[in-house]
């Protein structure tokens, strides 16, 4: 689940950079940034997450439920990049955020 949560991420973050006018987009971008500091490590040992190897994974203590939230609600805004959907992945990250001990 988290391999799949990183990727919504990711994928995620790529789509917030093609609107880069847009400050809900940016903020999606913010967010999930913060994210994904706390779930990598540049420095640690472990399989790359990211195609230039930097940003290992570090953090697998995450709540099951909110990844899952989270990773549908960021795919979600992949197939209708509209401004709800765009909220209800902001709200959706934000609570993963929370939830990351």
């Amino acid at each position: 689940m988290v391999f799949n949560l990183v990727q919504a991420l990711q994928e995620t973050r790529s789509l917030a950079d093609d609107h880069p006018d847009d400050p809900a987009w940016g903020a999606l971008r913010r967010q999930i940034d913060d994210v994904l500091a706390v779930l990598t490590d540049d420095d640690s040992v472990g399989d790359p997450i990211e195609p230039d190897g930097t940003g290992r994974l570090v953090r697998t203590d995450i709540d099951v439920e909110e990844a899952q939230l989270a990773a549908a609600a960021l795919m979600a805004v992949h197939d209708r990049p509209q401004e709800e959907q765009l909220e209800l992945a902001r709200a959706a990250v934000e609570d993963l955020a929370d939830a990351l001990p």
